[in-house]
């Protein structure tokens, strides 16, 4: 890769100038305490906590004196979207076979697809997750009126599962999703004891700016019963002698707005202040969902961290003399459900595609318990060698002592996996910094801000920080590696206004 814009020892030196001391560990903490509190109700994308973490980053903009895009009145961009969500407490279930007469209401029930379903007395199919095999033996729509019926791991499972082991289960969960596709049962209830989890449904947002899905939909509805497992436990695989009745209503929809938050600090040179380095991170989690005294998915280190780090390098630079490009700081919705902020920014910027040279995207910054290890003073960065963007921040995060590193397996795979790819995807040299890929919590129900380094995280923050400050000096703007050949559809990408 060609070395471009390095910073050398004097002039990382002289990032020193800037006013880091502005991030500390207890405006890092005060933060995620707040983002991740249960008021907060795990920012789920739509909901009340999730406007409220959105209010909450208005008002630090302000605070901050970061301007707003193009002298609006308002850090908003709203995204103007339509909400489709079961009503769960229409959803009826009544099952029959095996010495058992069950029915129940829709507070059983996880709902995944947004559909109706309406199925009486319907035949029963024994099937389970490692039954991939046998139902490709079975020609197309060989389920049709039936009702499939099998256990497959929840998200506690999940959550216990290693990486590698995670990437296999999600790959076949892919195949699962298409053989169902191809039978076409009538509905696939996945069983699960009571205690295994809580009744909800998931909303489905629909607006020309949602990016296609990148995974195949779940291909069941989950219900919650004792009964239902033995009697389960108790059938043969494949057909069976028990019926089914379910109904699941129609969606209903509202419109519903949701929030990126945008602040610039505009640049110091006549020439460079018209270019932008994008800073983001996403304020949203995945909601409630985990059953007993705590409910709530916290997401305090995914992302509040990330988020929390935003504010505070906004608040170095806008303490300290101006970069000479202009910094724009981007707080996201919706990376949880499918980088849908990000999304919708890069096919409506308020700043010109072709004139914003980077996206510092940040996450996953606070826990330094990485799963393969302590983590301290490092910074993993995806698609460490896709550009040499890394490579332009490196120097200045050497003064603290922290290492911009690009780990053997992830550093790839994870590029696709979080806001960065949106930048990416209409050419923007754009990548994610982390300090644990995963950790003990991930998507867990104690991801709590008590549990982050906040020391460690200080230092992070202000490396990336003297990071971003090297990369917004540069007269030479950040540029994918052409000769890998991983970057060709990003450098190919068109840039649009």
């Amino acid at each position: 890769m060609r070395r471009i814009g390095l910073l050398g020892l004097a002039a990382a030196m002289a990032a020193l100038g800037q006013d880091y001391t502005a991030i500390t560990p207890a405006g890092l903490a005060s933060h995620v305490e707040f983002l991740a509190s249960d008021a907060l109700g795990g920012r789920d994308t739509p909901s009340p906590g999730l406007d409220a973490a959105a209010a909450y980053l208005h008002a630090q903009f302000r605070r901050i004196g970061l301007e707003t895009p193009g002298g609006a009145a308002s850090y908003y961009q709203t995204a103007n979207w339509r909400y489709r969500q079961t009503p769960l407490d229409e959803v009826r279930f009544s099952f029959k076979g095996e010495g058992a007469e069950l029915s129940y209401t829709g507070n059983r029930f996880r709902i995944y697809q947004n559909g109706a379903v309406a199925a009486e007395n319907a035949p029963v199919y024994k099937l389970a997750f490692d039954s991939l095999e046998e139902l490709k033996t079975l020609k197309d729509g060989a389920l049709e009126g039936k009702i499939a019926l099998g256990i497959f791991p929840g998200p506690a499972e999940l959550r216990k599962m290693a990486a590698d082991e995670r990437r296999k289960f999600f790959g076949r969960s892919r195949d699962f999703a298409a053989e169902i596709g191809r039978l076409r049962p009538e509905a696939v209830l996945s069983v699960m004891p009571r205690a295994g989890g809580t009744a909800s449904a998931d909303g489905e947002l629909i607006g020309a700016d949602k990016p296609p899905a990148r995974l195949a939909q779940r291909p069941f509805t989950r219900v919650f019963s004792d009964e239902l497992v033995a009697a389960w436990k108790a059938m043969p695989f494949g057909d069976t002698k028990a019926v089914a009745s379910l109904k699941i209503p129609e969606p209903v929809e509202q419109n519903i707005a949701l929030h990126n938050v945008i602040g610039v600090l505009p640049g110091s040179d006549p020439v460079l202040r018209d270019s932008y380095v994008i800073v983001s991170a996403h304020y949203d989690h995945i909601g409630r969902g985990g059953d007993g005294a705590d409910s709530i998915f916290n997401g305090a280190n995914d992302d509040a961290s990330g988020t929390a780090s935003l504010l505070g390098i906004a608040e170095a630079l806008a303490r300290s003399p101006r970069p000479k490009r202009s910094v724009v700081f981007l707080a996201l919705f919706g990376e949880e459900k499918g980088l849908l902020g990000a999304y919708y920014y890069a096919r409506n910027p308020a700043f010109p595609v072709d004139k914003t040279v980077g996206n510092i995207n940040l996450e996953h910054l606070g826990r330094t318990d990485d799963s393969e290890g302590a983590r301290v003073n490092g910074v993993s960065v995806t698609g460490y060698d896709f550009s040499n963007l890394p490579a332009h921040m490196g120097e200045a995060a050497k003064t603290f002592g922290v290492s911009l590193t690009k780990h053997p397996e992830h550093s790839d795979d994870f590029f696709a996996r979080s806001d960065n790819l949106a930048f990416a995807e209409v050419g923007i040299p754009a990548h994610t910094f982390c300090v644990a890929f995963e950790f003990p919590d991930y998507h867990g129900l104690r991801d709590h801000w008590d549990k982050l380094d906040y020391e460690n995280m200080t230092n992070v923050t202000r490396a990336l920080a003297a990071g971003i400050v090297a990369v917004a000096d540069d007269a030479q703007a950040p540029a994918w590696d052409k000769d890998n050949p991983r970057t060709e559809k990003y450098r190919t990408s068109k840039k649009t206004e």
